[in-house]
């Protein structure tokens, strides 16, 4: 697992990618993903209609706007398993390709993050049409990067990292095209604090940088985006972020399905999301596993409404 530190004077120079005078005002596609066909807990796939739900409520969608939800996408079968989440993630690579093709920003809200499989084959897929690649920062507690061979429980939602990397199955590596998404130079995990020691092997022997809570709070959150930043950044043409809830803390985000303690504060997130935001090659922003009847008071909701409002710029 390799963990980067890099000097203060270098990190201020990271910072500057933070920074500019654009508009932030951005035509968006929002894509939901109702399904949990990789995870035990099915209630997940209630988020997505939830968000929408309150979009529509305080007049987000209106249609005078530049926001718009493009789809609501659910498997066509009830059941579970690596088939069913792959053919549903093709569905989805084909929607996130045409948004973006269509020079519109992407924000896919799953259910499980088995989903993240179909939302970052799909950019990955419009951006290797200009000969460029994919990076990608990955914000969660857990690593996420099983295969089946080496995953205890077998369930899908412990993958996708590694089918991104081209590990495991071919139904999930091959989604939308054959092979791996994402170059393991171009990927960084941050918040991750549960995970198994295959999750850590894997990730060690591709390269990939990881930072712990531990890690994160050593260094402070804004230290730690700021090199992911540029680690996603480097040598691609577009990247995104991809935000699984239980990444950050239970208290600021308690609709999780499997919320562990001591995770990444909201605010610092939402600060984090709307300076990347500011940024021309931050292209998509995915956020998953909003669990609507583990919530409190729509705490957890707000807060994915506020994520989507920092991506907009909205004070």
């Amino acid at each position: 697992m390799l963990v980067v530190e890099w000097p203060i004077a270098i990190i201020d120079e990271l910072s500057m990618f933070f920074m500019t005078d654009k508009d932030m005002t951005r035509a968006i596609d929002l894509l939901g993903i109702a399904a949990c066909g990789g995870a035990p807990d099915r209630r997940c796939a209630m988020g997505p209609p939830r968000v929408r739900q309150l979009l529509l409520a305080d007049g987000r969608l209106s249609g005078n706007g530049p926001m718009r939800w493009r789809a609501m996408l659910a498997p066509e079968t009830d059941g579970g398993g690596l088939e069913t989440v792959a053919a549903l993630a093709n569905q989805v690579s084909a929607q996130v390709r045409e948004s973006l093709a269509a020079d519109r920003f992407v924000i896919a809200v799953g259910g499980d993050h088995s989903c993240a499989v179909g939302t970052w084959s799909g950019a990955a897929d419009h951006l290797r049409s200009g000969a460029g690649r994919l990076g990608l920062i990955w914000v969660d507690a857990h690593m996420d990067s099983h295969t089946p061979a080496s995953s205890p429980s077998g369930r899908v939602h412990g993958m996708p990292v590694a089918a991104l990397l081209g590990e495991g199955a071919s139904p999930l590596v091959d989604v939308a095209y054959a092979g791996a998404k994402i170059d393991p130079r171009n990927l960084c995990l941050i918040g991750i604090r549960s995970f198994e020691p295959a999750e850590r092997e894997l990730l060690d022997r591709l390269g990939v940088t990881v930072f712990t809570m531990a890690d994160v709070r050593r260094l402070g959150f804004d230290a730690v985006l700021a090199q992911a930043q540029f680690i996603a950044s480097t040598g691609t043409a577009g990247y995104g972020l991809s935000v699984d809830l239980d990444g950050i803390d239970p208290l600021d985000a308690p609709g999780v399905g499997s919320p562990v303690v001591g995770g990444i504060a909201a605010e610092a997130l939402l600060s984090g999301v709307k300076r990347l935001a500011a940024d021309e090659a931050f292209i998509a922003l995915e956020i998953a596993e909003l669990n609507p009847v583990n919530d409190v008071h729509d705490k957890t909701a707000a807060l994915v409404l506020a994520l989507i409002d920092s991506v907009q710029g909205d004070e």
